[in-house]
């Protein structure tokens, strides 16, 4: 009996395994279950608010904010005092050319509350946001952007009136956030 309850419960773990609706490059691996996606919508659609009170559930240190949202955010009153940890992102543009953006790390409570606080500011001018998991665009324009090929946390996305933020989960919490409607960028696959 024992062996067969073992069986189902592989099975239905294979079955409950989210697969996205495009083919991913070839170097790319993302490995998350189907329920631990629809946690990560619930807290995404409850906490991704104009309040920036409420955005303390979803943000803790450090948290990235990738280079389409810092573009948006960095020159918000909200930031008294600038991130400690700046740094670029090396994003592909096609024809072996590459063009460095702006990214932030917040690694310190008070820039975390800043950077609510922008955020905050930006949700309040988007409308009701639509989660959902990515399209192959915007999947492209996030991994053209992270350093790495191997996703274990929840990708979604929030969509409002003229934004789209992707969000990367780890751990119960948004540790990446980046803008994505705005970026055309392509990763190119190393051979």
């Amino acid at each position: 009996m024992k062996k067969h309850l073992a069986v189902g419960l592989l099975i239905t773990c294979v079955i409950a395994h989210a697969e996205l609706t495009f083919k991913l490059p070839p170097t790319a691996k993302y490995d998350v279950s189907a329920e631990t996606i629809a946690k990560a919508k619930l807290k995404l659609t409850t906490n991704l608010v104009s309040e920036a009170s409420t955005l303390t559930n979803l943000f803790v240190t450090p948290t990235i904010c990738g280079p389409g949202l810092w573009n948006i955010l960095k020159d918000s009153p909200r930031f008294s005092t600038p991130p400690a940890a700046k740094g670029t992102a090396r994003i592909p543009t096609g024809d072996g050319k590459f063009q460095e953006l702006p990214m932030a790390t917040l690694l310190h409570a008070e820039e975390l509350a800043s950077f609510r606080m922008a955020l905050a500011d930006l949700l309040s001018s988007q409308g009701a946001l639509t989660v959902r998991e990515p399209n192959a665009e915007e999947f492209m324009a996030y991994w053209a952007v992270i350093p790495f090929d191997e996703i274990t946390g929840p990708l979604l996305v929030a969509e409002g009136k003229d934004a789209t933020l992707f969000c990367q989960f780890n751990k119960g919490n948004v540790f990446w956030i980046d803008e994505v409607k705005r970026m055309h960028i392509r990763k190119h696959a190393t051979p």
